[in-house]
């Protein structure tokens, strides 16, 4: 299946100045720039780009009817496709699989189960810090990720979340004890469908294509209200095969206030 190019318009968002500076490139080969917050009021103003719903959603009917009485929004799970370029994941991708090394040894082998029960054949550890690339990181995630974010949001570390081809992460809502009202993520290695559903009603339900290189941001009302989750059975894109391989995640969540 080919990637979708379609991306989120900023200056369409009224969030052109939001992003960090683009043409400076770091020792990796990784765009970064001047770091710029976005205020809290334009953080609450992002939205889905018409292009980016019709090619990165499927809304079910019931999803649809039902926003206005349950009080739940669509523009609270944003999607940035090609947010990363080639050249940026090949080298994210291997600094996440040489801390993946550092942690679990050089033998690739993946948990069966998450004590949860929720994740299945995976690996993941927290990166609190990145080794010899631990300055490169930390002024990539703080200049592409966290000025996407108003200067006020507090950070746990970075987690990445190795998931084996034949593994899934089954629908849960992210612990709102551990974490805040943010859940991102950056999208390594290959594509896969993510499935949202309300947790008091099934029906209500909508899928996201994440392709790699893709960065979503699930706040609010999708954090809290809806489950997630990536299942093996779900391959087909808009009548197209999705090949689904081994998916790397890395994911960012802001602290509980």
């Amino acid at each position: 299946m080919q990637a979708i190019r379609v991306q989120n318009s900023f200056r369409s968002l009224g969030f052109a100045k939001a992003r960090v500076g683009f043409g400076l490139k770091g020792r990796n080969g990784i765009t970064v720039g001047r770091v710029r917050s976005v205020s809290s009021n334009a953080y609450a103003s992002l939205r889905n780009s018409p292009a980016i719903l019709d090619s990165c959603f499927e809304l079910s009917t019931a999803f649809t009817d039902n926003a206005s009485s349950k009080g739940y929004s669509i523009n609270d799970f944003l999607v940035y496709p090609d947010f990363v370029t080639k050249e940026e994941k090949e080298t994210l991708t291997s600094i996440c699989e040489k801390k993946l090394r550092r942690s679990f040894g050089p033998k690739v082998e993946y948990f069966p189960i998450h004590p949860d029960s929720v994740i299945h054949q995976y690996r993941e550890c927290s990166a609190s810090h990145w080794g010899k690339q631990d300055e490169f990181m930390k002024e990539f995630i703080n200049k592409k990720i966290y000025s996407m974010f108003p200067d006020q949001m507090e950070w746990l570390d970075p987690h990445v979340l190795d998931l084996d081809g034949d593994g899934e992460i089954k629908a849960h809502v992210d612990n709102i004890e551990y974490s805040g009202s943010v859940v991102a993520g950056l999208c390594l290695l290959s594509p896969a469908i993510m499935t949202m559903r309300h947790k008091d009603d099934s029906n209500i339900r909508f899928d996201v294509l994440l392709e790699p290189g893709t960065f979503y941001i699930q706040r609010d009302t999708i954090r809290y209200s809806f489950t997630h989750e990536i299942r093996l059975s779900n391959t087909t894109w808009k009548g197209n095969e999705v090949d689904r391989s081994r998916r790397i995640s890395l994911l960012f969540r802001d602290k509980k206030i």
